[in-house]
């Protein structure tokens, strides 16, 4: 007896198969003996019975070859599920991993463009934070700079001041001093002047020169 095997062929909406066949071809020959019939009259039945055999397997191989394949095609194209491995992964995209091919999907680029976009919005938002942070740090070590800079700018104006009038004191004392040298050098020049003259009208009373006059070689 044939291999119970279907071959799944589609005509009209019925299968027919290799079992179908092998039942029917087994009926009819044990039916053509069991009526006591002899050898020669039960040849030609069986005959007749393996050309139809024959046209139906001829039948069914056209069949196969013609309608099952586009009846595959499109039961796949309709959405049957694709074939995966023992893995979980499809055949497809296997062969494509191992062959090292990229499989672009529009949704996996939408995805990619989000999480860039989320991210460069992260990378500003905090540098931003940062400017600003670094923009309140200067302008604040600005005013205290220039805080410090008018307040030495008017120490160093009070010690000026208080510079200038020490060397205007200590100017005005020299001046004082000085003219007290030379008010009292000029009363010393006038006695001595007197003295002089004293002396001199003495002698032109007299007509005598004093010995004392040899004090005028010290003078």
């Amino acid at each position: 007896m044939p291999r119970a095997t279907s071959f799944a062929s589609v005509s009209g909406g019925a299968f027919v198969s290799e079992a179908t066949l092998s039942c029917e071809f087994s009926c009819e020959f044990s039916g053509g003996f069991s009526g006591g019939a002899s050898l020669s009259g039960a040849i030609e039945p069986v005959s007749n019975k393996l050309k139809h055999i024959s046209t139906l397997l001829t039948l069914t191989l056209s069949l196969i070859t013609i309608g099952y394949y586009p009846y595959l095609t499109s039961r796949t194209r309709e959405g049957a599920l694709p074939l995966r491995s023992s893995s979980g992964i499809s055949s497809i995209g296997g062969y494509q991993k191992q062959k090292g091919i990229i499989i672009h999907n529009k949704n996996d680029k939408a995805k990619a463009e989000a999480w860039e976009k989320a991210k460069l919005q992260r990378i500003q938002k905090r540098y931003e934070k940062m400017k600003l942070q670094i923009l309140s740090w200067e302008g604040e070590k600005r005013i205290q700079a220039k805080i410090q800079m008018e307040r030495k700018k008017n120490e160093m104006d009070h010690q000026r001041e208080n510079v200038i009038e020490h060397y205007k004191r200590k100017i005005a004392r020299l001046d004082m001093i000085g003219q007290r040298a030379i008010k009292e050098l000029e009363d010393q020049r006038r006695k001595q002047e007197l003295k002089v003259k004293e002396k001199a009208n003495k002698i032109k009373k007299t007509g005598r020169v004093p010995v004392t006059c040899f004090c005028f070689k010290s003078l």
